[in-house]
């Protein structure tokens, strides 16, 4: 597989890792507009083709898939661009700013967006295909509880655009919000917030989700204050933990918690979810079954990231 990258940071290190550790995957570019990470990549990557632009990658490497690890305010246009050749992208989440932005995208792509992929890594996690695993050998009612914590301080102190800042929901809490989707069944049929979102603002912002299936979940996000991130998923007697994201543990209707995180070298050895995600990736472009997220279906994530905050 020939693979070429967009961008030269820390995230792009993580995929470059993570797709190199496939057999018969190559890196033969890499493109990037801050000069100096990209020499360091390139280094590090034994990568000859540094590009200009991405018509140069393209042209070079004629990859098969381009990765696109760029700043959420650039993933529009840089996405736009590399659309106008044949090879396959994922694409770094959020899919833009905001869900104005993502409307745009997907007119604009036209048929393009049906050879596009969007890197929600979570859901490729080990104690996330577990989880899954467990819960699907019934048809209960799943109450989904999602506990989010997001600071506009901290990410305007690090430098990230004002827009990405006050859509701040989009960049950063699509990561737990989509879990609703992963795992509740069905479609969205109500979505019932406790009060106004107000940014940068000390708030808890508190959600209901239901699904025609029956399932319900539950967000609650504080806002601008330490908090960890957790889910936690109940069904009949039983409800399973994960706090952090990476370790699952069992809670018995006694109380009795037992550690089931599953032994994983991929999720040790590289960022957690991105060795299963390349290698989805990879079956996906081979016509093979995959479950790497689709175009459209990290669109309806951001549908419901809209919903819940901006409706």
């Amino acid at each position: 597989m020939r693979l070429a990258i967009v961008g030269a940071g820390k995230i792009a290190r993580e995929h470059a890792k993570a797709f190199l550790d496939i057999e018969n995957t190559e890196l033969l570019g890499v493109t990037s507009r801050s000069k100096k990470p990209l020499e360091a990549f390139a280094t590090d990557f034994k990568v000859t083709n540094k590009c200009d632009n991405i018509e140069q990658l393209y042209r070079t490497t004629q990859a098969e898939l381009v990765i696109i690890t760029v700043n959420v305010d650039q993933i529009s246009n840089v996405l736009l661009e590399c659309a106008l050749y044949p090879w396959t992208i994922l694409v770094e989440k959020p899919l833009g700013i905001n869900l104005t932005e993502s409307n745009y995208l997907d007119k604009a792509l036209g048929d393009a967006a049906n050879r596009i992929y969007v890197a929600l890594n979570r859901r490729h996690y080990s104690t996330f295909q577990e989880l899954d695993r467990i819960i699907n050998l019934n048809s209960s009612q799943r109450i989904i509880r999602v506990t989010d914590q997001e600071d506009q301080f901290a990410a305007r102190s690090a430098g990230f655009d004002t827009q990405v800042i006050e859509h701040w929901m989009f960049a950063n809490s699509i990561h737990l919000i989509d879990i609703l989707r992963q795992f509740g069944r069905g479609k969205v049929i109500n979505i019932e917030q406790s009060s106004k979102w107000k940014s940068m603002t000390i708030m808890k912002h508190s959600v209901h989700v239901t699904f025609d299936s029956g399932d319900l979940g539950i967000y609650e996000c504080q806002w601008n204050e330490v908090g960890p991130w957790s889910v936690s998923i109940t069904k009949e007697n039983s409800t399973w933990l994960m706090k952090p994201l990476e370790k699952l543990t069992e809670i018995s209707e006694t109380g009795e918690a037992i550690d089931i995180t599953p032994k994983s070298d991929w999720d040790t050895k590289f960022k957690p979810g991105f060795r299963l995600q390349a290698e989805m990736m990879i079956a996906k472009i081979n016509g093979q079954e995959s479950k790497i997220v689709s175009f459209k279906d990290a669109l309806s994530t951001m549908q419901l990231v809209h919903d819940m905050y901006e409706s």
